[in-house]
């Protein structure tokens, strides 16, 4: 499932949700990340596709897990564009926790992988989530072996910190504060 593309519970979860704060798609060099609402997770994860063109390999394989909670209004999530195509989905595991923190899970078709679109919709979502109010950290867990994935979000400006990838506006732990590096 998601679980390797760095779906995780993160804590106690609170009423606040992202939801109300979207509105645009967030544009990135070469991709567009289109909000999805629950009615159209819903019907993606029923299998129909209406009203959108599907890359290669897209739904790929973990495409319901993580559409599944946006399906149930348990997280936010978007679709991931390259000119027009659907070629991933990307989104938030539950909604900004009370200490300021959202995790973010992301997936790409295979044949849009190892092209850099992972890090460019990392360095996209996290950022747009990093202006939202009341976000401090974005987090995101991935597997030791998921080499692409660690370095999309090293990329995006991402540090280590006890086995999680994290974002922060404040001091992690002992560490220095951290903002996104590079431009979108």
């Amino acid at each position: 499932g998601y679980v390797r593309l760095g779906y995780h519970p993160v804590g106690a979860l609170t009423t606040m949700s992202l939801r109300r704060l979207r509105g645009e798609p967030i544009e990135t060099g070469r991709l567009v990340l289109r909000p999805l609402r629950q009615p159209e997770a819903v019907r993606i994860v029923a299998g129909d596709l209406t009203g959108w063109t599907a890359g290669e390999g897209w739904p790929h394989a973990d495409t319901v897990d993580g559409l599944g909670l946006a399906a149930r209004g348990d997280a936010d999530a978007w679709l991931v564009l390259q000119d027009g195509l659907v070629i991933g989905d990307c989104g938030t595991h539950g909604h900004v926790d009370p200490g300021g923190t959202v995790e973010i899970g992301y997936g790409l078709a295979a044949p849009y992988r190892g092209r850099g679109y992972g890090g460019e919709l990392v360095r996209g979502l996290s950022h747009w989530l990093m202006a939202q109010p009341g976000v401090r950290r974005v987090v995101a867990e991935t597997e030791d072996d998921n080499v692409p994935s660690r370095r999309a979000l090293a990329g995006a400006g991402f540090r280590e910190l006890d086995g999680r990838f994290v974002l922060a506006a404040v001091p992690v732990d002992q560490g220095p504060p951290k903002t996104l590096s590079g431009s979108i």
